[in-house]
């Protein structure tokens, strides 16, 4: 069926529609943040200490309305038993229809030189179960909660292992998506990275970077 100008004009009428409803969401979600957002920020915290038993504690709560909508933190620190994780400066992007019913899900994140530190109680070597490492402890179901994008810039991890093990990776980049389940895309490198085994010898692997897709299960293998 061939598109008249009657039907073309229904058509821009019906986008027009959607357009001005979606931006009555959005003025109409970043409102409700504006007026309070280190309560609605706060709410959001406090349920993500019930449900991981973790501290977090951040500096300060603004609204950022350029170049892209989002909340900014400043100076968050996240604190667990034996680990702990700080960021200078952090971006989130939510998603608009649950902030509009008072929930903080994110949809974007960007974190500015974040460091995390911590021990293990286990050796760190080459052939070390990465998988087990990090999910000792945790549910079952999907590797990751849902849709969400990640971007790092300037990162700084240091672990200590047992047996005089360590981990140290400098300037770590990442740029990465990812989606319900364990699926995830987009690229990760860093300027240095040093892995020190019980036997002492190290393995180092500079100016690393990856890109793709890949099932974060396979890669965790």
């Amino acid at each position: 069926m061939l598109l008249n100008a009657r039907r073309l004009r229904l058509f821009a009428r019906i986008f027009l529609a959607l357009f001005l409803l979606l931006s009555a969401l959005t003025a109409g979600a970043f409102y409700l943040l504006q007026r309070n957002p280190e309560a609605l920020t706060g709410h959001f915290i406090k349920e993500l200490n019930a449900r991981t038993g973790l501290n977090i504690t951040v500096e300060a709560v603004n609204v950022a309305l350029l170049p892209v909508p989002a909340l900014a933190v400043s100076t968050m620190t996240i604190t667990g038993e034996d680990w702990q994780f700080t960021t200078a400066y952090a971006t989130l992007r939510p998603d608009f229809l649950a902030l509009l019913q008072g929930r903080l899900e994110p949809r974007n994140i960007s974190l500015l030189r974040p460091r995390v530190s911590g021990t293990v109680s286990v050796p760190l070597s080459p052939d070390m179960d990465i998988k087990n490492l990090l999910g000792s402890g945790s549910g079952q179901g999907g590797l990751l909660p849902g849709r969400c994008r990640l971007t790092v810039q300037q990162g700084d991890v240091r672990i200590q292992g047992a047996e005089n093990s360590s981990l140290v990776i400098e300037d770590l980049q990442c740029d990465l998506e990812a989606k319900p389940g364990d699926s995830i895309s987009g690229n990760l490198g860093w300027a240095s990275a040093a892995l020190v085994p019980p036997d002492g010898h190290p393995v180092l692997l500079d100016s690393l970077y990856l890109d793709g897709k890949a099932s974060l299960e396979d890669l965790l293998r």
